[in-house]
């Protein structure tokens, strides 16, 4: 949700001024002599920077890309100059579980979906009506990378109802009433069953699959005719971006100062260090667009 800057601690961290992140899919043009304009300004650090400054900049909105981009004297006004900083740190939006949850019926108004993320694994949660095939679905808010999820099965009796139990990962919800299997999205994984009483049941994807809802879908192969979904609670995991692993510089002073320098954990020396330019830049490469926040400048 954030970055952190650190700046240079061993000198000239006074550079470091008029510097505005931006949040980009693409990199900008060496060299570094036209200020860059892609993407969605994070934030401006209007500086002089100080040695050794530890400079986070949040942005006001979550902004999403594959690049983080730094750009030193962004509006050009102190002629050509360096951008020597000591490290770069990121964080990503982390996406909050599940707060809303539909059925594909209600049993009565006790075993509601909102039961089954509700944080109580003891008892029965949400409960469907008899259907071909019942299914429970979370709502993300938005498309995510699921990594994983976990069913509560209920502990009070009936756990032997769970199975053929497919887990979809989708951007569209199943119809309403459950008369179709639902076949949408992508499938994450499969519990043959019958379930257990008070089972905890694991469900881990061999990939990582983006979608909105995860769909949880009772005798999905209609094998066992009309059915009822009842579980305690579901949980779900997200993919988590690593911090970035490379890093670009729009030059390079020499092979002492190189991009990857900014990014190796060290905020107490000079780590990467660029030619002087106009508009000096560092550009983080997360790997794939994620959102960001916040940002971190060590001077």
């Amino acid at each position: 949700s954030s970055i952190t800057i650190y700046n240079r601690p061993d000198g000239h961290g006074d550079r470091l001024r008029d510097c505005e992140v931006r949040i980009s899919d693409t990199l900008p043009t060496t060299p570094a002599t036209e200020s860059f304009k892609d993407g969605a300004k994070l934030g401006f650090f209007e500086g002089p920077g100080k040695d050794g400054e530890v400079i986070e900049i949040v942005a006001e909105r979550s902004l999403a890309g594959r690049y983080i981009v730094i750009m030193n004297n962004a509006k050009g006004r102190f002629g050509a100059v360096a951008l020597n900083l000591a490290e770069v740190t990121e964080s990503i939006y982390q996406k909050p579980p599940a707060t809303s949850a539909i059925l594909s019926s209600t049993y009565n108004e006790d075993f509601l979906a909102s039961r089954c993320i509700d944080g109580n694994t003891g008892t029965l949660g949400c409960h469907s009506e008899v259907e071909i095939y019942p299914w429970l679905a979370l709502d993300l808010g938005i498309s995510v990378k699921i990594s994983s999820i976990t069913i509560y099965n209920r502990p009070d009796g009936h756990g032997d109802r769970l199975r053929d139990c497919e887990v979809r990962i989708s951007d569209t919800l199943p119809t309403t009433p459950a008369t179709e299997s639902f076949k949408d999205g992508a499938k994450m994984g499969f519990f043959e069953g019958p379930g257990k009483d008070g089972e905890v049941i694991e469900i881990v994807a061999e990939r990582s699959l983006a979608g909105r809802y995860i769909v949880i879908m009772n005798n999905a192969k209609g094998r066992f005719g009309a059915v009822a979904l009842n579980l305690a609670e579901v949980t779900e995991s997200i993919y988590q971006k690593p911090p970035a692993t490379s890093a670009i510089l729009s030059s390079t002073y020499n092979e002492d100062f190189l991009a990857s320098r900014c990014i190796d954990g060290n905020t107490g020396t000079l780590g990467c260090h660029s030619e002087v330019e106009i508009y000096p830049w560092l550009a983080l490469d997360l790997g794939i667009s994620v959102k960001i926040s916040s940002i971190t400048i060590y001077n």
